[in-house]
């Protein structure tokens, strides 16, 4: 008889834990535990807009709260030229905020060949341009490379 009580109670405990389990799987993957909100916070310049940080992010409404992976998404930003530094932040029930520093042009490069490029205080190249932005000084450089590549020996002139 105490046999029959033991393998009743471990197999319903047994039985217990697995609908738990279950149970909190479904909760994390149901509309109470999702991305309602994408909130982004942009400190400096205004050359990128939130639904251009949000896209780079790559979190969408009604994703899982619990399976989001906020680093790469903060990496993914970071590659964005414009962006000097991100942060990514949940806040539950359903609310994801990145906060931004945003680079700013402060000098145009151009070199021999024409080709003309915005940089930030650092020598990042945020980006190629047409031509030259009259609001912003002009600097001569030998070379230099793709939107987020760094024009090297510069800092002095900036």
């Amino acid at each position: 008889m105490r046999n029959g009580r033991r393998r009743f109670w471990l197999a319903w405990t047994g039985f217990a834990i697995i609908v738990l389990g279950v149970g909190a799987f479904a909760a994390t993957r149901s509309a109470f535990l999702d991305v309602d909100r994408v909130e982004v916070i942009l400190n400096g310049g205004g050359a990128l807009t939130e639904a251009q940080v949000i896209e780079a992010a790559g979190i969408s409404i009604g994703d899982p709260m619990v399976s989001l992976d906020l680093d790469d998404a903060a990496r993914r930003v970071q590659e964005l030229a414009y962006t000097r530094e991100v942060v990514a932040t949940r806040e539950w029930p359903g609310l994801v905020r990145i906060w931004m520093t945003v680079r700013s042009p402060i000098a145009n490069a151009f070199e021999a060949d024409g080709r003309i490029a915005l940089l930030d205080d650092r020598g990042v190249i945020l980006e190629h341009l047409d031509r030259v932005d009259p609001t912003l000084p002009s600097l001569r450089v030998d070379w230099f490379g793709e939107v987020g590549s760094q024009v090297s020996s510069i800092e002095p002139l900036l």
